[in-house]
């Protein structure tokens, strides 16, 4: 009695490929509707340090962030100098404030320039207290959309944009740096670097999915 229904399979399998039909021991995955609400997000960095006169400085910054829209880069300074050091130990001589001449230079991952929409004459910038800004544009916003998937983690997937996400390189330089003391005997007779501070912000979507 056990054998009759092993028979009976055994039998339905030589009738099915037989007649050239094939068994799919792989069925195709249900496919899913989801929806995906992006919501904009931001994060920020600082960094600071100082430079001599026509030197430069390069950090490195490893952007975590999937679907970044756009990085924001302000590099600031301020020459506030009041007195420069003078030819000894405890000695400081009066000083006049010039124009510092610095640069910024950014390139994104992979050492490729990534859209900026900057001004150009702001790349290079002379002030006593200057900015220079510059925005690169990493993807067009996204807006809410419905995505195909065959599961939750698929839809995540597909919802990745990868641009701007890599390791990115930020190039700092005092070109010159103008204050002046009086010089001669009493010591130094210009302005012998400054300091500066450089501000990132990320700006990214973060999103929500929902299957309907």
């Amino acid at each position: 009695m056990k054998k009759a229904p092993i028979l009976m399979a055994i039998i339905i399998y030589i009738i099915l490929t037989s007649s050239g039909c094939t068994i799919d021991n792989n069925p195709v995955k249900n496919s899913f509707t989801y929806v995906i609400h992006f919501t904009e997000e931001s994060c920020q960095f600082i960094f600071s340090g100082y430079l001599e006169n026509n030197t430069s400085t390069v950090i490195k910054k490893e952007i975590n962030e999937y679907n970044m829209t756009k990085i924001f880069f302000s590099l600031s300074w301020r020459d506030d100098h009041s007195f420069l050091r003078g030819p000894a130990p405890g000695i400081a001589v009066p000083y006049s404030p010039g124009p510092d001449t610095f640069s910024l230079s950014i390139y994104g991952p992979n050492n490729t320039i990534i859209e900026y929409n900057p001004d150009s004459s702001l790349i290079n910038s002379s002030q006593t207290i200057g900015t220079i800004n510059i925005t690169a544009v990493c993807n067009n916003y996204l807006i809410n959309e419905s995505i195909k998937a065959n599961s939750y983690s698929d839809a995540i997937k597909k919802s990745i944009r990868n641009n701007g996400h890599g390791l990115w390189e930020i190039n700092i330089t005092l070109i010159n740096a103008e204050g002046r003391g009086p010089g001669g005997f009493v010591g130094p007779s210009k302005d012998e670097g400054n300091s500066w501070e450089l501000l990132i912000t990320e700006y990214y979507f973060k999103g929500t999915i929902n299957k309907i």
